[in-house]
């Protein structure tokens, strides 16, 4: 009963919401496009084929997996399959997920606590710019951040109602969220089992029974689509990138789990590296939650929830929700802050909603009570609540300013140090006035208080609004980034001009070899994903080769020669070299071994200007292999070394 209300919502509070975050989600969602390629190929794969969607297919001659479980790829392959490739059908399931959280935590917490909790914590969740950044892509973590609001949800409940099911219910949800981002979801398990074994109003034997069965849940949903697909032989299914052995096993617990932190143990110094200090040392340059670019989307509320967290432990509200709450968020904070490898801005995204609860508590406790309680209380106002409020909003913007500032220039930054200014002011005359009044000295005129308290409140509040405002309007006003998707004032960046060189080269090749496909069944070889990605959207039939970063062993050079050999593949395109240059001493996806030395050797290469590729001279001029590792494409045409030989008559 709990979550199904919290699904449906009595109150139509979360209704509301959830209709508002549809809308931003939507707004001009279309100048997204088709969001990032590399998964918009695999949603179209997969909404042709079942097959193809169950083992998350790439390509359309199946030759290649993506690097996620198939969960996250469901919602946009149904959509393409009803309704055709558009942005509304790639980027729109998404949105409709991204709704579905808020109304889950507005009417979660006005179920838990009250209405204006529920308000506040929604609110944030809707106008963070990650969420609003993430909802607007075909990444799957979208889908993440809704199971982990779904499991969040499922343990509190079962805090207030010892029922079987909401265990039952958090460990499906946490497996399936292990089906949506693999060992991404496994960051909250440690705060669930937690919450479950010493939480829980159950005794001893019963809790230790719950957290058993939801491990066992869970574990087992988590590992069963990873059996299935390693069980099946691998000439069967497609090639599993970024995977040292091709099997979904070693991508989850590899590539996808130790290898984000796996740096930690080859960086830097290794007397360094040991004890305490080298841990801090280590963790000191990441700056992983408060760098440049977290801080401006999701990090600049860290603050106010750990001063949330500590006004909540002052007033003594603590109870086992709001403790778990507490503990949920921690852990999460810690185990990102500890990730010195592989991240991204959006990994940030399932933070949020703990964040947001945390927030509402502070605000809640300390807001002038223009909402009634449950129970019928009154909370008169006071300078202390003002003073409070005031560091607590303040605590909000000055990272927000202080992040927003590596992002772009704005005119509302001085604006947000004038009103922290006015802030710091305000609390400076509250401090006087509790002085005056501890002295007996006769308080000030109570229309001054009131213009005074009003003020404050005003200004700090423009601090809570003004930044994720801004960073919302940019969002859904400019094209935002697709690959690693993060709000930004500016939009997309202005490409680098070699980039732009390479893109361009891009192009040209794949416009050159639509024109003289043939009859070939498969189109283009190479080991750039992005190209075969677009060729794959465009209906043509691609081989990647290497996987996502051309650097894996499949498919074995061999097959690839057979593939030639039997007219079913005619141009082949690998990095290009620098003039003058072997393979030798060039990074990996440039040699691209086995195929690249192969092709150039036996393929005959196509002059670039005869399928309209810019001029590179300027390109080669100072390239350095360890700095620019990219280069553009070379085309070769391998029709001529794959004629049969004529036969004698003798």
């Amino acid at each position: 009963m709990p979550l199904r209300s919290a699904l449906t919502g009595a109150a139509a509070d979360p209704h509301a919401f959830g209709l508002l975050a549809l809308l931003i989600g939507f707004y001009r969602l279309t100048q997204n496009g088709l969001g990032d390629l590399y998964y918009t190929a695999a949603d179209l794969t997969g909404s042709r084929s079942i097959h193809a969607l169950f083992y998350s297919t790439f390509d359309r001659g199946g030759v290649m997996a993506v690097d996620k479980p198939p969960l996250g790829l469901v919602g946009p392959a149904a959509a393409i399959h009803l309704f055709g490739v558009s942005s509304w059908t790639v980027l729109g399931p998404q949105v409709v997920l991204f709704a579905l959280g808020v109304g889950l935590i507005c009417a979660a917490l006005q179920r838990w606590f009250d209405r204006r909790t529920g308000l506040i914590a929604a609110s944030i969740v809707m106008l963070t710019p990650m969420s609003v950044a993430i909802a607007r892509s075909n990444n799957p973590d979208e889908l993440l951040v809704l199971l982990t609001i779904v499991s969040l949800i499922a343990v509190v409940d079962s805090l207030r109602d010892p029922r079987l099911r909401h265990v039952l219910i958090a460990g499906l949800a946490v497996g399936l969220a292990f089906n949506t981002k693999e060992l991404q979801a496994v960051v909250t398990v440690p705060a669930i089992l937690a919450g479950l074994l010493f939480f829980s109003p159950l005794p001893l034997r019963q809790r230790a029974a719950r957290t058993a069965a939801f491990a066992a849940v869970a574990g087992g949903v988590s590992i069963a689509w990873i059996t299935a697909v390693d069980s099946v032989a691998p000439s069967a299914r497609p090639y599993v990138p970024n995977s040292t052995d091709n099997t979904e096993a070693r991508l989850a617990f590899g590539f996808n789990g130790t290898h984000r932190i796996a740096k930690l143990a080859h960086s830097g110094n290794a007397r360094v590296r040991s004890g305490w200090i080298g841990t801090l040392r280590r963790l000191a340059p990441q700056r992983t939650l408060f760098g440049r670019v977290y801080s401006a989307q999701t990090s600049w509320l860290l603050l106010a929830a750990l001063i949330g967290a500590l006004v909540v432990l002052a007033q003594r509200r603590v109870s086992r929700i709001t403790f778990f709450l507490m503990l949920w968020t921690g852990i999460h904070v810690a185990v990102l802050a500890y990730m010195p490898g592989k991240f991204s801005a959006y990994y940030l995204a399932p933070l949020i909603p703990g964040i947001a609860a945390l927030v509402a508590f502070a605000a809640d406790a300390i807001l002038p009570t223009s909402f009634q309680p449950r129970d019928g209380s009154t909370r008169p106002v006071n300078w202390t609540d003002t003073g409070a409020l005031s560091i607590l909003l303040a605590a909000v913007a000055i990272p927000a300013v202080i992040g927003a500032r590596f992002v772009g220039t704005f005119a509302w930054s001085s604006a947000l140090v004038l009103a922290t200014a006015s802030i710091a002011t305000a609390i400076a005359f509250q401090r006087v006035g509790e002085i005056r009044r501890m002295a007996s000295t006769p308080r000030p005129r109570a229309r001054l208080d009131t213009l005074l308290r009003r003020a404050t409140v005003l200004t700090a509040t423009s601090c809570l609004i003004v930044p994720p405002t801004s960073f919302l309007y940019a969002d859904i006003t400019r094209t935002q980034e697709s690959v690693a998707p993060k709000a930004s004032l500016t939009g997309v960046p202005k490409p680098t001009w070699r980039q732009s060189a390479i893109t361009a080269n891009d192009a040209a090749l794949i416009a050159f070899v639509r024109r003289h496909q043939g009859a070939a069944s498969n189109v283009l070889a190479t080991s750039r994903v992005t190209v075969s990605a677009i060729l794959t959207v465009a209906g043509y039939r691609a081989v990647p080769l290497g996987g996502f970063f051309g650097t894996d062993p499949y498919p074995a050079l061999p097959e690839l020669q057979r593939t030639v050999a039997a007219h079913q593949l005619r141009w082949i395109a690998v990095p290009d070299t620098p003039p003058g240059r072997g393979s030798a001493g060039l990074a990996r996806a440039v040699a691209a071994a086995p195929w690249g030395p192969w092709v150039r050797a036996t393929c005959r290469k196509t002059p670039s200007k005869a399928f309209g590729a810019p001029d590179l001279a300027e390109f080669w001029k100072d390239y350095e292999s360890e700095t620019q590792p990219r280069t553009p494409l070379a085309l070769y045409d391998c029709a001529t070394t794959t004629r049969p030989r004529r036969r004698s008559s003798t």
